[in-house]
């Protein structure tokens, strides 16, 4: 029997998966499947409905949210193994259309739309910053903070108070330039709190990290649950962030 939700794993986000391609699929509000999760003991980090040609996601508050980069690959992965031949999928997001295309279970990129940046130099937080906060757009809104290393800040302070300082609240990322080619990323997720890794924050950190000179049009962006590979060649191009995803 060809079941109607499934569990799905990407650098230890944990996604609840609801498939409404099948009339079998139960409906139910996305705080019932929720806690229909927490009953299977279950710490999810974001529900995904899966419609014939689009995605919708939703936080752990029930709230919903525009895209999810770790997410959309568990997705894809399952819309992958239900074909025998189709491994490229265009799904609309709120935040979007994306293209996703499996390579393998390691290796799925997904594409976004030309995100949008904006430098806030007047925005002010009592941190110690290498450079100006930038607000980047992949579908959803990402604060982006450069540290000189992650001691400098207690994310469990932080995060909530500037998730709180943007009328429709914001995803907040710590991030900390390695090298030329890697940043190290902590992520205070909007609705869902401090997270193993985030898709979305690693492809906003890239843009903001580009924008201020930091890294080229490739780089690793490495988190508490693993790397992406994100590349963005700059303004007005799209974006491709690619990683692993599996499946229960």
């Amino acid at each position: 029997m060809t079941p109607v939700y499934r569990f799905g794993e990407a650098l230890g986000n944990c996604f609840l998966l609801i498939d409404y391609r099948s009339p079998a699929t139960p409906k139910m509000e996305p705080k019932e499947w929720i806690a229909f999760a927490k009953d299977e003991q279950r710490c999810i980090d974001q529900l995904i409905e899966i419609h014939p040609n689009h995605l919708v996601f939703y936080n752990q508050d029930g709230s919903s949210a525009e895209a999810c980069g770790n997410g959309t690959r568990c997705a894809a992965l399952w819309l992958s193994e239900d074909s025998n031949t189709q491994k490229t999928w265009h799904l609309e997001t709120a935040g979007g259309p994306l293209q996703v295309h499996v390579h393998d279970r390691d290796n799925i990129a997904v594409t976004f739309p030309a995100p949008e940046h904006k430098t806030m130099p007047d925005f002010k937080v009592n941190l110690p910053l290498l450079a100006p906060p930038d607000v980047v757009t992949i579908g959803n809104p990402h604060l982006v903070l450069w540290l000189a290393d992650h001691a400098a800040v207690d994310i469990h302070h932080w995060g909530p108070i500037l998730e709180h300082s943007f009328p429709e609240r914001i995803n907040v990322s710590f991030a900390v330039r390695e090298n030329k080619e890697t940043i190290s990323l902590k992520v205070w997720e909007r609705g869902a709190g401090a997270t193993q890794a985030c898709g979305t924050a690693a492809c906003a950190t890239h843009v903001s990290a580009l924008c201020h000179g930091f890294v080229g049009d490739t780089s690793c962006v490495q988190q508490i649950g693993g790397k992406l590979s994100i590349h963005w060649p700059g303004p007005g191009n799209t974006l491709t962030l690619t990683g692993p995803a599996t499946l229960e």
